[in-house]
């Protein structure tokens, strides 16, 4: 039961681990002094909260989170 959780955690931590790179990126492209890529900042900042969303979800699905 306890490797369960473990191996849990991990994913857990990893998944926050690729949010966080999709935040990242979005911030970075912020940073540019010209040619800003919105489409690319959006993309990412979906990616993150999306991420973020399916940890809330028993499923790992958007459309079964109970708010």
């Amino acid at each position: 039961m306890q490797d369960d959780r473990n191996e849990l955690e991990k994913k857990v931590f990893n998944w926050i681990a690729i949010a966080e790179v999709d935040l990242l990126l979005a911030k970075h492209a912020f940073t540019l002094e010209s040619n800003i890529p919105f489409r690319l900042i959006g993309f990412h900042s979906q990616q993150c909260a999306e991420k973020y969303l399916k940890l809330l979800s028993p499923s790992g699905k958007i459309k079964d989170i109970i708010i």
